[in-house]
Protein backbone atom coordinates (compact mmCIF):
# COMPACT_ATOMS: atom_id res chain seq x y z
CA UNK A 1 0.00 0.00 0.00
CA UNK A 2 2.39 2.76 1.02
CA UNK A 3 4.21 1.74 -2.15
CA UNK A 4 1.79 2.74 -4.45
CA UNK A 5 1.32 5.65 -2.75
CA UNK A 6 5.37 6.58 -3.50
CA UNK A 7 4.85 5.27 -7.25
CA UNK A 8 1.69 7.44 -7.62
CA UNK A 9 3.78 10.24 -5.95
CA UNK A 10 6.43 9.97 -8.36
CA UNK A 11 4.27 9.53 -11.61
CA UNK A 12 2.18 12.87 -10.39
CA UNK A 13 5.52 15.04 -9.53
CA UNK A 14 7.52 13.68 -12.35
CA UNK A 15 4.09 15.03 -14.91
CA UNK A 16 3.91 18.36 -12.66
CA UNK A 17 7.86 19.34 -13.79
CA UNK A 18 7.37 17.98 -17.40
CA UNK A 19 4.07 20.04 -17.73
CA UNK A 20 6.35 22.85 -16.06
CA UNK A 21 9.27 22.23 -18.70
CA UNK A 22 6.68 22.70 -21.43
CA UNK A 23 5.25 25.76 -20.48
CA UNK A 24 8.85 27.64 -20.25
CA UNK A 25 9.06 30.29 -22.87
CA UNK A 26 12.75 29.58 -24.13
CA UNK A 27 12.48 32.00 -26.93
CA UNK A 28 14.69 34.78 -26.79
CA UNK A 29 13.35 38.49 -26.28
CA UNK A 30 14.27 39.98 -30.12
CA UNK A 31 14.95 44.10 -29.95
CA UNK A 32 14.88 45.46 -33.26
CA UNK A 33 16.42 48.73 -33.58
CA UNK A 34 15.08 50.98 -36.74
CA UNK A 35 17.08 53.80 -37.52
CA UNK A 36 15.77 56.12 -39.05
CA UNK A 37 17.92 58.72 -41.50
CA UNK A 38 16.17 61.94 -42.29
CA UNK A 39 18.40 63.47 -45.30
CA UNK A 40 17.42 67.48 -45.23
CA UNK A 41 17.54 68.50 -48.86
CA UNK A 42 18.53 72.09 -49.18
CA UNK A 43 17.07 73.99 -52.20
CA UNK A 44 19.42 76.47 -53.08
CA UNK A 45 17.94 79.20 -55.20
CA UNK A 46 20.30 81.43 -57.21
CA UNK A 47 18.26 84.84 -58.25
CA UNK A 48 19.84 85.75 -61.63
CA UNK A 49 18.48 89.24 -62.02
CA UNK A 50 19.33 91.89 -64.99
CA UNK A 51 18.80 94.80 -64.60
CA UNK A 52 17.67 96.47 -67.37
CA UNK A 53 18.39 100.12 -67.45
CA UNK A 54 16.99 101.32 -70.71
CA UNK A 55 13.95 103.28 -71.27
CA UNK A 56 12.44 103.66 -74.51
CA UNK A 57 12.06 107.07 -75.26
CA UNK A 58 8.15 107.50 -74.75
CA UNK A 59 8.08 105.43 -71.14
CA UNK A 60 10.23 108.04 -69.57
CA UNK A 61 8.28 110.62 -67.41
CA UNK A 62 7.16 114.27 -68.80
CA UNK A 63 9.41 115.89 -67.04
CA UNK A 64 12.37 113.79 -68.02
CA UNK A 65 11.71 114.47 -71.60
CA UNK A 66 11.69 118.13 -70.93
CA UNK A 67 15.13 118.38 -69.61
CA UNK A 68 16.41 115.97 -72.20
CA UNK A 69 14.93 118.44 -74.72
CA UNK A 70 16.46 121.25 -72.95
CA UNK A 71 19.89 119.35 -72.79
CA UNK A 72 19.65 118.65 -76.08
CA UNK A 73 18.69 122.11 -77.58
CA UNK A 74 21.64 123.15 -75.62
CA UNK A 75 23.98 121.02 -77.18
CA UNK A 76 23.01 121.74 -80.45
CA UNK A 77 20.74 118.53 -81.46
CA UNK A 78 17.15 120.04 -81.21
CA UNK A 79 15.28 122.98 -82.09
CA UNK A 80 11.72 121.31 -81.34
CA UNK A 81 9.64 122.66 -78.79
CA UNK A 82 10.37 121.42 -75.03
CA UNK A 83 6.99 120.02 -74.38
CA UNK A 84 7.80 116.86 -72.85
CA UNK A 85 6.50 114.72 -75.18
CA UNK A 86 9.12 112.32 -76.83
CA UNK A 87 8.52 112.53 -80.33
CA UNK A 88 10.07 111.56 -83.76
CA UNK A 89 11.87 114.72 -83.62
CA UNK A 90 13.09 114.71 -79.82
CA UNK A 91 13.94 110.75 -80.70
CA UNK A 92 15.87 111.35 -83.80
CA UNK A 93 18.06 114.41 -81.96
CA UNK A 94 18.58 111.58 -78.94
CA UNK A 95 19.74 109.28 -81.33
CA UNK A 96 22.26 111.97 -83.50
CA UNK A 97 23.56 113.10 -80.02
CA UNK A 98 24.28 109.23 -79.31
CA UNK A 99 25.80 108.80 -82.95
CA UNK A 100 28.39 111.80 -81.94
CA UNK A 101 28.89 110.61 -78.83
CA UNK A 102 29.87 107.11 -80.20
CA UNK A 103 27.25 105.33 -77.93
CA UNK A 104 24.53 102.45 -79.32
CA UNK A 105 22.52 105.08 -81.75
CA UNK A 106 19.29 103.52 -80.54
CA UNK A 107 17.13 106.50 -78.87
CA UNK A 108 16.90 104.62 -75.39
CA UNK A 109 17.94 106.51 -72.32
CA UNK A 110 20.02 104.87 -70.14
CA UNK A 111 23.11 105.38 -67.74
CA UNK A 112 25.68 105.70 -70.79
CA UNK A 113 24.01 108.07 -72.56
CA UNK A 114 22.78 110.37 -69.85
CA UNK A 115 26.56 110.29 -68.34
CA UNK A 116 27.55 111.86 -72.14
CA UNK A 117 25.19 114.32 -71.90
CA UNK A 118 26.39 115.37 -68.66
CA UNK A 119 29.88 115.16 -70.00
CA UNK A 120 28.91 117.13 -72.67
CA UNK A 121 27.02 119.69 -70.70
CA UNK A 122 29.90 120.13 -68.79
CA UNK A 123 32.14 120.77 -71.63
CA UNK A 124 33.84 117.35 -71.39
CA UNK A 125 34.21 114.53 -73.12
CA UNK A 126 33.08 114.88 -77.27
CA UNK A 127 30.81 117.66 -76.71
CA UNK A 128 30.91 120.97 -75.03
CA UNK A 129 28.18 123.17 -73.93
CA UNK A 130 27.02 126.33 -75.78
CA UNK A 131 24.35 128.62 -75.24
CA UNK A 132 21.97 128.82 -77.56
CA UNK A 133 21.77 131.49 -80.45
CA UNK A 134 19.17 133.62 -82.44
CA UNK A 135 18.28 131.62 -85.84
CA UNK A 136 18.32 128.31 -86.19
CA UNK A 137 20.07 127.62 -82.52
CA UNK A 138 23.61 126.34 -82.08
CA UNK A 139 25.00 123.68 -83.88
CA UNK A 140 26.76 120.40 -82.42
CA UNK A 141 29.93 120.97 -80.48
CA UNK A 142 31.61 117.67 -81.20
CA UNK A 143 34.21 116.52 -82.70
CA UNK A 144 32.41 114.50 -85.49
CA UNK A 145 31.08 117.89 -86.18
CA UNK A 146 33.81 119.82 -87.08
CA UNK A 147 35.18 116.53 -88.49
CA UNK A 148 32.66 117.20 -91.13
CA UNK A 149 33.56 120.60 -91.43
CA UNK A 150 37.41 120.35 -91.96
CA UNK A 151 36.79 117.20 -94.61
CA UNK A 152 39.95 114.93 -95.42
CA UNK A 153 43.32 115.46 -94.84
CA UNK A 154 42.60 117.44 -91.96
CA UNK A 155 42.29 115.45 -88.36
CA UNK A 156 40.12 117.29 -85.13
CA UNK A 157 42.07 116.34 -82.28
CA UNK A 158 40.23 117.98 -79.87
CA UNK A 159 36.71 120.64 -79.15
CA UNK A 160 36.32 123.67 -76.89
CA UNK A 161 32.95 125.32 -76.91
CA UNK A 162 31.57 128.27 -74.96
CA UNK A 163 28.82 130.74 -75.41
CA UNK A 164 28.38 130.27 -79.21
CA UNK A 165 32.38 129.82 -79.85
CA UNK A 166 34.55 126.95 -80.76
CA UNK A 167 38.38 126.42 -80.68
CA UNK A 168 39.37 123.11 -82.48
CA UNK A 169 42.91 121.45 -82.54
CA UNK A 170 43.27 120.16 -85.49
CA UNK A 171 46.34 118.03 -87.31
CA UNK A 172 47.55 116.90 -90.92
CA UNK A 173 50.50 115.11 -91.71
CA UNK A 174 52.40 117.81 -92.16
CA UNK A 175 51.77 120.48 -89.21
CA UNK A 176 48.79 120.35 -86.36
CA UNK A 177 46.22 124.20 -86.88
CA UNK A 178 44.15 125.35 -84.43
CA UNK A 179 40.73 126.73 -86.04
CA UNK A 180 38.12 128.96 -84.60
CA UNK A 181 34.49 129.51 -85.25
CA UNK A 182 31.51 131.47 -84.04
CA UNK A 183 27.97 129.76 -84.15
CA UNK A 184 25.57 131.74 -86.59
CA UNK A 185 21.72 130.92 -88.14
CA UNK A 186 22.66 127.35 -86.57
CA UNK A 187 25.95 126.83 -87.89
CA UNK A 188 29.70 127.31 -87.66
CA UNK A 189 31.43 130.10 -89.30
CA UNK A 190 34.80 130.66 -88.91
CA UNK A 191 36.23 133.90 -86.89
CA UNK A 192 39.90 134.10 -86.26
CA UNK A 193 39.28 137.37 -83.99
CA UNK A 194 39.96 136.06 -80.73
CA UNK A 195 39.34 138.98 -79.13
CA UNK A 196 35.11 138.28 -79.75
CA UNK A 197 35.69 134.98 -77.79
CA UNK A 198 34.92 134.45 -73.79
CA UNK A 199 37.96 134.26 -71.24
CA UNK A 200 37.41 130.80 -70.98
CA UNK A 201 38.58 130.33 -74.72
CA UNK A 202 41.58 132.93 -74.82
CA UNK A 203 44.03 130.72 -74.10
CA UNK A 204 42.80 128.27 -76.55
CA UNK A 205 42.05 130.52 -79.33
CA UNK A 206 45.49 132.74 -79.43
CA UNK A 207 47.25 129.60 -79.88
CA UNK A 208 48.79 128.91 -83.14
Amino acid sequence: MTSRIVRSSAVMLFAVLLAAACSSDDSSPTTTTTEETTTSTTEESTTSSTVEDLQECGDLSKDTVETIQQDLETLGYYDGEIDGECGDETESALIAFQEAEGLTADGKWGPNTEAAMERALSGGGGGSSTSTTGGGGTPACTEQEFQSIVGEGVTVESVQCEDGFAVVAASTPDYDETLRYEAQGGAWVENDDCSDFPPSLQSACNTN
